[in-house]
């Protein structure tokens, strides 16, 4: 009779076991299966603006100028004419490149393996702080050369840059990205061109506008009621504007900035007044002002800003604008 209980003990415990096992893996499948078939698709971003800004008034509230829709797959690129260079940069992307299409622009697309627009690589010649690099040069796969000077770039991702090359067969870890800092001289060695002094350019660009001719002026002020010359009187003669640029001292490089969904190199400068009747009427001869110019790489002075009391109206904060175009 012991034996028998025993044996049915031993039987219960088995049957017990078992269940309780198959009740594990089959709760293991269920779940596994719900959360495939409840899984999240990644969100896909859609089309992406790049905009340009600008001030309104002259004054801290920004405003969006221009706007220019990013060819959002590799087929938009090619119809652009951006080029696949089919190498992908491990932890980066295909950086699609076109001369034409960033003609003036300090911006580079990067497609992932399955041609979807990944990120923006910017760049600038300007002194950038965190969380912008310092680069001698920028390379893409297979070591191309994409951006070849000295510059701060900063990338900015739309989708995780780790997945860019995933599948494509095309990258590799030790594909180059970017140089940093010092590095080996190649043989032969080309002496890289001097940076312009920035008095030279602005006098160009003085030479140029004085030789132009069928141009507008369109003037802000800040305040609006300050006293400036016409816009069709100014847009006549433009000689004031192009002695200003060409008389500066202490000539600096500024902020650039985008016109029109163009970039522009900045520069600064001071400028003791002499003769501006015909520019402002009443202008002080002897003041001392700021002047902000902005001129394009062909040399094309596009924006004067003359900062400071011309006439004894003015405060010390006036401000005049100056917008030269065809």
């Amino acid at each position: 009779m012991q034996n028998t209980k025993s044996n049915i003990s031993k039987e219960l415990i088995t049957v017990l076991g078992v269940g309780i096992v198959s009740g594990i893996i089959i709760t293991i499948i269920v779940l596994y299966g719900l959360s495939i078939s409840n899984k999240v698709d990644p969100i896909d971003l859609g089309p992406i603006t790049i905009a340009s800004l600008s001030y309104e008034n002259n004054s801290q509230i920004p405003i969006i100028s221009d706007s220019f829709s990013l060819p959002y797959t590799g087929v938009e690129a090619l119809e652009a004419g951006l080029e696949d260079p089919i190498l992908c940069s491990f932890g980066r992307g295909k950086y699609f490149l076109s001369d034409s299409f960033y003609a003036n622009s300090e911006y580079l697309l990067l497609y992932n393996y399955s041609n979807q627009l990944t990120g923006i690589y910017f760049y600038t010649s300007n002194s950038m702080p965190n969380p912008w690099l310092k680069l001698d040069e920028l390379r893409g796969g297979g070591g191309t050369l994409v951006v070849d000077k000295e510059h701060h770039g900063l990338f900015v991702f739309f989708r995780d840059p780790n997945e860019s090359c995933k599948g494509s067969g095309k990258s590799a870890p030790e594909s180059g990205t970017y140089h940093k800092g010092t590095r080996s001289t190649p043989t032969p060695y080309i002496e890289p061109t001097a940076t312009p002094l920035p008095s030279d350019l602005l006098t160009n660009a003085a030479t140029k506008l004085g030789s132009a001719s069928g141009l507008k002026v369109t003037i802000t002020t800040d305040p609006e009621n300050i006293a400036v010359a016409s816009e069709a009187d100014i847009s006549a003669n433009l000689s004031e504007i192009s002695n200003i640029i060409s008389n500066l001292s202490d000539v600096a490089y500024a902020s650039n900035t985008w016109i029109d969904n163009v970039s522009y190199k900045g520069f600064s400068g001071s400028y003791t007044v002499k003769e501006l009747d015909a520019l402002v009427p009443s202008a002080i001869d002897g003041n001392l002002i700021k002047v902000s110019a902005w001129v394009s790489d062909e040399g094309v002075l596009r924006r004067v800003r003359l900062e400071g009391a011309l006439t004894s109206d003015d405060s010390a904060s006036a401000t005049r604008t100056f917008d030269i175009s065809k």
